[in-house]
């Protein structure tokens, strides 16, 4: 494996899931916000997660999981979001009314990445070391299937639409889509060293960051075949798609900049300067905002959707990786 910087390597962990919370009542951090108002990111070299409350930007709680917190998914419908604590092979569950940790949960070795469909009561681990997705039943939170994937599974995605998984194997070079009817693996696709992943169900894409070659290989989620590759800046690390505006934001963790790309054109149209070493990526299109995490620098930046501009810098905990927003 090339001798990436550990912050890059980290980045087959992300997510940027999205949910919307219900209102919580106040604790010792003041109040919790209101529902499509809260940004939870996993600071790995803390173990914890930072909740930020996206009316003022600002950080409202630090909340404790596990060892090595990278992945985030937030479950809108169970009010909960899943971490996964890479360095005690578990699975924090948050109670978003309470913003506590309500449950823990064994899954496999190095879990670095989640990701939750909610109509089918499901979460999705990836495990690295165990070359494994831990299938977690979100209405009992436990493991009920074990599917075995690539080498190296990183990143995990699902298509609200037609519920299927998308799971980036860097070390197989490849992509494995897995049915979320049957849990079974239907096919891999080959993509160089793998990285982050975003689908956009509107449209059938499926963008997959290609560190190693600096791009985004567009995949046709109906044929399952590459239709296009976009260039992008040094050490693309992950993917997040604006379905409204059919935009997709790659932070490239080795340039410290963010790639804006036209989900219609597959054409880079802006190169956003951030922190150092961004790695995780969300989208919340209700407030027009990105959210980037800078692992090198212990911060989020806060990027306004239609100046295409950095509005707000919010210190966090060390390492910043995973990011969900619930707008």
């Amino acid at each position: 494996m090339p001798a990436y910087p550990r912050s890059l390597v980290a980045v087959v962990s992300l997510v940027g899931a999205a949910a919307m919370l219900v209102p919580t009542a106040a604790d010792a951090t003041g109040p919790v916000g209101r529902p499509r108002d809260m940004v939870y990111v996993a600071n790995r070299d803390s173990g914890n997660v930072s909740v930020i409350d996206a009316r003022t930007n600002s950080l409202k709680k630090t909340i404790p999981t596990g060892a090595d917190a990278i992945g985030v998914a937030v479950d809108r419908g169970r009010h909960r979001v899943y971490v996964t604590n890479a360095g005690a092979n578990d699975v924090s569950v948050i109670s978003t009314k309470k913003n506590k940790v309500i449950d823990t949960i064994p899954v496999g070795n190095r879990p670095v990445n989640v990701a939750v469909d909610e109509r089918f009561d499901r979460a999705y681990v990836s495990n690295r070391q165990s070359n494994t997705i831990s299938v977690i039943d979100t209405q009992i939170n436990e493991v009920v299937n074990t599917i075995p994937v690539g080498a190296s599974p990183g990143q995990v995605e699902v298509d609200f639409r037609t519920h299927r998984v998308y799971v980036s194997s860097t070390d197989a070079q490849e992509v494995t889509v897995i049915s979320g009817f049957t849990e079974e693996v239907l096919t891999t696709i080959p993509v160089q060293r793998p990285f982050g992943l975003g689908v956009n169900p509107l449209k059938h894409r499926l963008y997959v960051a290609t560190t190693g070659a600096n791009r985004v290989s567009v995949i046709d989620t109906k044929t399952n075949q590459i239709i296009d590759t976009i260039g992008v800046g040094a050490g693309p690390a992950n993917v997040a798609v604006d379905i409204r505006k059919n935009r997709v934001y790659v932070p490239n963790n080795l340039s410290n900049d963010v790639s804006v790309i036209n989900g219609n054109s597959n054409t880079v149209t802006a190169t956003i300067p951030v922190g150092t070493n961004p790695t995780g990526v969300a989208v919340d299109d209700t407030r027009r905002r990105v959210y980037v995490t800078n692992t090198g620098s212990n911060n989020v930046s806060v990027i306004d959707t239609k100046s295409k501009e950095v509005v707000a810098t919010i210190p966090v905990g060390t390492a910043p990786i995973g990011v969900g927003t619930t707008g």
